[in-house]
Parts: structure tokens; sequence; C-alpha cells
């Protein structure tokens, strides 16, 4: 495992030495001109306005509580708005009084299952070996408890016990009959882009009040949905320091949104006629939105999704030269910016290797005094 582990570091480094060799190439908006996209993406493509006007209180309640070996697992149910109440997985490691935890959010990929799946509990058994592999390697708050963080683990809206069709055990129609809900609700809210990260951030201000909550080192790690939800969320909420994405999102670049403010408001308003704001062509901008904050960004190299618009070399030559276009910040590590990117050749699948690259790599992010180099 210590020789898979170093070999990930060494081809992350590759990656870094090689794609993200910039060259100046790419001359990025005025700060003045990127908040302005901003505020436009999220008026047109997200919906903020259509959406809830404030903020509830979550009203976090701890209903059950089992110790586990190294760890306390909590049954916890929050608000996320009006007469919408969310249950959740917390895993607390052992820790000394007075100690403060970093705190890792875990979306769960798409599984009917929802929380349950990011901590292997299922109601029937996997029916083979390849069935069983794919469990055990999306379970990552079982794994990351053991790394001494705090692992949040909650439904997303139509999964889990927040599926409206509770006796259906199709996946698909429950996030379809969900989305229908929330439409009655807030029609103007986009499901996706808005309700996703809004009850996540509901959740955090919930989680930051707990005195073992380290505030200022949240981190959150998903794989497929589950990673398109940890980008939303961290590019979304100034308060997720760094997030790891596992095949979910971002492989749309689009060299015209990072750097033609009229192209982009085009776009973001929906008036660009070959490329409209849709999830693979929007999680580009939420790189943008939570850039510099650190990001480790896997994917296999034959992937679902991975027909790029460009190559993946250009791909992260831009966001490597947009990070450098923020000169020094507070998120850099020994002046580096904390952008990373890895490649494997495992399919949709998140293994072991990719795995203990990005424990370490949160590890490297969240626990600053204890990786201090």
């Amino acid at each position: 495992m210590k020789q898979l582990i170093m070999i990930a570091f060494m081809l992350a480094a590759f990656w870094n030495a090689v794609y993200g060799a910039g060259y100046g190439k790419f001359t990025f908006p005025s700060p003045e001109e990127q908040q302005e996209f901003f505020r436009t993406f999220r008026e047109k493509t997200i919906g903020v306005g259509a959406g809830p006007q404030e903020t509830v209180d979550p009203a976090m309640t701890f209903d059950t509580e089992e110790k586990m070996d190294g760890y306390t697992r909590y049954r916890v149910s929050y608000n996320v708005d009006r007469d919408e109440r969310v249950s959740a997985w917390l895993l607390v490691p052992d820790h000394e009084p007075g100690e403060k935890l970093p705190l890792v959010f875990c979306p769960h990929p798409t599984w009917r299952e929802g929380k349950d799946s990011m901590i292997n509990q299922w109601k029937t058994p996997a029916k083979d070996a390849a069935e069983k592999r794919l469990r055990d390697n999306r379970a990552n708050a079982l794994e990351l408890v053991q790394h001494g963080f705090i692992c949040f683990v909650p439904d997303r809206g139509g999964y889990g016990e927040r599926a409206p069709l509770p006796d259906d055990p199709d996946k698909f129609k429950n996030m379809y009959a969900y989305q229908a809900e929330l439409k009655k609700r807030y029609p103007g809210w986009h499901h996706t882009f808005g309700k996703v990260p809004w009850d996540l951030s509901r959740a955090l201000d919930a989680l930051l009040k707990l005195d073992y909550v380290d505030g200022a080192n949240v981190g959150t790690i998903g794989h497929s949905l589950g990673g398109w939800d940890s980008l939303y969320f961290w590019g979304s909420d100034p308060r997720v320091k760094a997030a790891v994405v596992n095949s979910g999102g971002a492989h749309w670049v689009i060299k015209e949104a990072w750097t033609k403010q009229p192209w982009r408001l085009k776009f973001a308003a929906g008036e660009q006629p070959n490329f409209k704001p849709n999830t693979d062509a929007s999680a580009q901008i939420y790189i943008m939105m939570g850039a510099p904050r650190p990001l480790l960004y896997l994917r296999a190299i034959k992937d679902i999704g991975t027909d790029y618009t460009s190559t993946p070399m250009e791909n992260l030559r831009m966001i490597r030269e947009y990070y450098a276009s923020f000169g020094k910040n507070p998120w850099q590590i020994n002046g580096k910016n904390q952008f990373a990117a890895f490649f494997h050749d495992e399919g949709h699948d998140f293994p072991i290797y990719a795995r203990e690259l990005a424990y370490r790599w949160l590890e490297t992010q969240l626990k600053p005094q204890k990786n201090a180099q």
C-alpha cells in the first residue's frame, strides 16, 4: 500500500510539473468583471432570489448514538427549509476533551440508498465480488474517520430517507419526483446548482456550533454525483476550505467561459447557441468561484463524460493559470497554489490508491499544524 501511495504522489507531481507548467497563455477578466459574471451566473443559472428568502435555524438534534471502533456514530437530523428536515450520519473520531477536529462532508453517489452507502450499510448483501468492490470503494466516510476526520454524511434530496416514493427502489424516479416537488415550491431555483449546496450549507451552520469541530478546516469529498455535489458546495460556500472531486464534474473547460466577458455573460443567461449552462458546462464555473481555495480533481482516463471539448492538458493549464492569477493568497502552502489533478485508469470508480492520495491530500490541507513542512 505504501508503494501505491508513493506512486500516486509521483504521478500527481508529474501532472503538476508537465501540465501545470503554464506559459502565461491566458488572460482573465478583472476582479470586478469576475464578480459581475458570478452575480449573473447566480441570478440567471442558479436562480438566486428564486429560492428561500431567508435561512432557517437548522435546529440539529442527535437522535441516536452508537460507539464504534475508534469513533462514535450519531444519527442526526436538521432543518434545511420550512417543513423540510434531513437525516444524516455524523462520525466523530475518539478525541481528547477540548480537541478540535477537521470536518469533511461526504456527499453520496447516485445510489438510491443515499447516506447509508457512504458507511457501507446495506439492506441486502452484495450480489457478487464486483458489486462488493464498488460498495467498498465508495464508503469514504468509514475510511476518513479512521484518519481523524469528523465525517458528515447526509441524504441528498430524492435519495435515502428523502426519497418521495419510499416504496419505489428506482433512484431516477425518486430523483425526478423530488425535483418536481421542488419546482412547485421554487419554480426558478435550479435543483442541482441551488438546492444541493443550500442544504449542505444549512448543515454546516449547525455543525460549526459543535465545540469539537475545527471551523477553519472544513472539506468535502465525493465520487460521481457526490463529486458534483462537493464541487457545487465548495464553489458556493467560502467556509469550505478544500474539495476532492472524483469522477464528477468539471470535464468541460471552455476557453471563452474563462477569458471572454461578453461571451460568458451570454452563457450565464442561456443565450449561447452551442453551450448551455447545464451541469457539464457549468461545473467549471464553480471552480472559478471556489479558487484559489484547495481543489484536488481525480478522474479516470476513460470515464463517463470524458468527451472533453478541449484536451485535458489545456484544461489543467487553464485552471493552473487561473489559480496563479490570484497571486499570493492564504491557501498557498510553501508559496504554491493548491490545485492538483490525478488521472487513473480504473473507469468510473474510486480505487484504493486514488482514495489514499485523496486522504493524504486532505490531511495536508485540513491538518496544517500536524502536516507543516
